[in-house]
């Protein structure tokens, strides 16, 4: 919500000093910003991004034009703050969740620039087209049912699989270490790690993120599961070899 003082919180924003109309040092800074998510910055230990967002060809408005500190201070204020009942409160985007950033990606894409007869820039607000266009954000309750019902049963059947294979090894007359690691090529945690599953319509990655964190949750339960089921030798997943290999590779 934009704050309604955009001349007070431009002060506020910049340490109770009015930010200059004419010098344009918080605009060098944004375009640095971009110019490490876009490109990758070592010194700044950003990766690069280079998802199009600020891409000079995709976006050359950014590269011709250049915003006072005035301007800057009263966007990065009003972006950063909402009303409260004890006047403007921070808002800190870092420790939102995936979730409350989709809500917000679908409330950006109501609005829309349009010039004005007199030269202005002004905002509109449309959520027809936002319906037109097909950008919705899935609320949690219906991705977590559309989860459970496309993944869920992959996730069973697998590990149906691993429990019929460990059966099947109970009464084989090899060796264990050699019933082990027959059994360890129908490992069910392993196998959760090789779907693929692809969102076309991916949007801010909420359904992606909460995949995510749903099917760790099974992997580990996976993991706990087969343990407890193989009661004729001692089973290992062969994913805490790869969990391991990967957390080593991290620290060197």
């Amino acid at each position: 919500m934009p704050h309604p003082h955009p001349s007070r919180g431009g002060r506020r924003a910049c340490g109770g000093t009015a930010p200059s109309p004419r010098a344009a040092i918080y605009w060098a800074r944004l375009r640095g910003i971009f110019t490490a998510i876009a490109k990758g910055d070592d010194g700044l230990g950003i990766p690069p991004y280079n998802g199009g967002l600020f891409d000079a060809d995709a976006a050359p408005v950014l590269e011709r034009v250049e915003l006072p500190d005035d301007v800057i201070a009263r966007i990065v204020f009003a972006l950063s703050h909402v009303e409260a009942e004890r006047g403007p409160k921070y808002v800190n985007y870092r420790d939102l969740s995936v979730q409350q950033l989709g809500s917000i990606y679908e409330r950006i894409l109501e609005f829309g620039l349009r010039l004005g007869d007199d030269g202005a820039v002004l905002v509109d607000r449309d959520d027809g087209e936002r319906h037109d266009s097909g950008s919705y954000y899935t609320p949690e309750a219906l991705v977590s049912l559309i989860i459970e019902r496309a993944i869920g049963p992959v996730v069973a059947e697998q590990m149906r699989t691993f429990e019929a294979a460990s059966e099947r090894l109970k009464g084989d007359r090899r060796s264990v270490a050699v019933r082990l690691t027959e059994l360890s090529a129908k490992d069910s945690a392993s196998a959760l790690l090789e779907l693929k599953v692809c969102d076309p319509a991916m949007g801010s990655g909420h359904f992606l993120v909460s995949l995510v964190d749903w099917l760790a949750d099974r992997v580990l339960a996976a993991l706990a599961e087969a343990s407890a089921q193989v009661t004729w030798g001692e089973y290992v997943s062969p994913l805490l070899a790869r969990v391991a290999a990967v957390r080593a590779r991290i620290l060197d």
